[in-house]
C-alpha cells in the first residue's frame, strides 16, 4: 500500500449541463457539454447538473464505499482510494494482475481481484483484512462484515473480524450477490434465487447485483437484458437503450441502475429502463448520496451534483 502523492491541480468548469451530457478535459480543465440522448430511448425530465471537484488520476471503474465517503477505483494495474466530496487521491495498491474490484456500500472496505485471486481489504489503506479468498466468486455485504465464497457446491460465509466461517449455504453459484437482509443471492446459468433454489430461465447471467436497503436485485444477461427482481420474484425485465454493457450497479433502495459502457455510463429507472442521466466519456459511474453521482475515465475523476443540491 502507497499513499498516493497530491496530483497535479486540475480546474473545473462549474456551469450547469443538461443531464444528457458529454465530459471531457479540455483547455486544462473538466468540463460538460451537452449531449444528445441515445437515439430510442425513454428520457425521463431531471434536473441540470454540474462539476463540483475533479481530480486528473483517470479510472476505469468506481465502487461507492462508506455511504459515500470512499470511493474505490480501478486503473489499469492499480487500486486507488478517494476522500471524497473532494475526490482527493488518498492510497493505491498494486497487486499482480489486478483487474476487478467491489465496494462495501455502507462500511469502509471492500475486494480486489489479481493473479493470485480475491482478498478482502480495508478501506482507504487498502490493506489485506483477508487474503486467499480464491477465485470466487465472491461478493461483500454492505456493511463490510461479512464476505461470501462460493467453491465445492456451496457458499462459505466469512466474518472479517477473525476470517472465521459462520455458516454454510448449500448450492452451486457463477455469481453472488448479497440482500438488503444480509443473505446471499446466487445465479446459476439463466437461474436466479437463494443458493440450491434458484429458479427461471434465459440468458446466461453475466452480472448480478443487490441493493443496500430494498430487497431488490437486478441481474445483467449475456444479451443485455436487464432483469429485476423484487424478493425471488421477477418484477421487471428491459433492454439497454445505450449500447453493449460493460457493468451495472443498483442504488440502495433499488430505484435507479447504472449502466456502464466504454462509451459512457447512464443512470436508468428500475422499473422501466427510462434515462434520468446520460454522461458520455465517463465509463466509470457509481451512486452517491442526494443526487451526487461520481464518474471517471482517461480525463480523470470527478464529482458531479444536480444544480439543485448547489442553490439550496
Amino acid at each position: 500500500m502507497k499513499r498516493m502523492a497530491p496530483p497535479a491541480r486540475v480546474r473545473v468548469e462549474t456551469a450547469a449541463a443538461p443531464p444528457f451530457a458529454r465530459i471531457e478535459r479540455a483547455d486544462g480543465a473538466i468540463r460538460l457539454t451537452a449531449a444528445t440522448p441515445p437515439a430510442g430511448a425513454t428520457v425521463l425530465e431531471a434536473a441540470p447538473i454540474a462539476l463540483m471537484h475533479a481530480s486528473p488520476v483517470a479510472v476505469e471503474h468506481l465502487e461507492t464505499c462508506a455511504s459515500g465517503r470512499i470511493l474505490l477505483g480501478l486503473s489499469p494495474g492499480i487500486a486507488r482510494t478517494f476522500a471524497m466530496p473532494d475526490v482527493a487521491p488518498m492510497f493505491d495498491r498494486r497487486p499482480v494482475g489486478i483487474d476487478a474490484i467491489v465496494g462495501a456500500a455502507s462500511a469502509n472496505a471492500g475486494l480486489l481481484h489479481a493473479d493470485d485471486g480475491w482478498r478482502a481489504v480495508v478501506l482507504p489503506s487498502l490493506g489485506d483484512r483477508i487474503a486467499g479468498l480464491g477465485r470466487g466468486p465472491v461478493a461483500i455485504r454492505a456493511d463490510g462484515l461479512r464476505v461470501f465464497v462460493a467453491g465445492r457446491g456451496a457458499i462459505a460465509e466469512i466474518q472479517l473480524a477473525d476470517s472465521g466461517e459462520i455458516a454454510r449455504h448449500d448450492g452451486d453459484a457463477d455469481l453472488i450477490a448479497v440482500r438488503s437482509d444480509g443473505t446471499p443471492l446466487t445465479s446459476a446459468g439463466g437461474a436466479v434465487g437463494p443458493p440450491g433454489a434458484a429458479t427461471g430461465a434465459g440468458e446466461t447471467v453475466v452480472q448480478l447485483a443487490a441493493a443496500a436497503d430494498a430487497d431488490i436485485a437486478v441481474a445483467r444477461r449475456a444479451d443485455d437484458t436487464i432483469s429485476v427482481y423484487a424478493g425471488t420474484d421477477l418484477h421487471a425485465q428491459w433492454a439497454s437503450s445505450i449500447g453493449p454493457l460493460t457493468g451495472l450497479a443498483v442504488s440502495p433502495d433499488g430505484a435507479w441502475v447504472v449502466l456502464r459502457t466504454l462509451a459512457g455510463s447512464a443512470v436508468a429507472r428500475s422499473s422501466d429502463g427510462a434515462l434520468a442521466t446520460y454522461i458520455v466519456g465517463a465509463p466509470a459511474l457509481c451512486l452517491l448520496p442526494n443526487g451526487r453521482l461520481a464518474v471517471g475515465g482517461e480525463w480523470g475523476t470527478a464529482l458531479i451534483t444536480p444544480t439543485q443540491e448547489e442553490a439550496a
